[in-house]
């Protein structure tokens, strides 16, 4: 069996890795996930990203580290320098 801080869960999208996969109504499934991954994009968001709340999680980490070993990248700002 998997050891009791796996993040393993079968029903996890193809290629998400250790990510938990969202409740019935998007939300997470328990208070220490609160790094949210689009699969589609393979971006994940922090609560700090100015697009966490309107992101609906498609898979869920407990840390940026987990989410970056599942192979998402951090949302960040594409800032122009002029």
């Amino acid at each position: 069996p998997a050891p009791p801080h796996a993040l393993f869960t079968p029903a996890a999208p193809a290629g998400v890795g250790a990510g938990a996969v969202p409740g019935p109504d998007g939300a997470a499934p328990g208070p220490e996930f609160t790094i949210k991954g689009n699969a589609d994009s393979m971006l994940f968001h922090t609560p700090e990203s100015p697009y966490y709340e309107r992101t609906r999680a498609e898979v869920w980490f407990r840390t940026a580290e987990e989410a970056a070993a599942a192979g998402f990248t951090e949302w960040r700002s594409h800032r122009r320098t002029s």
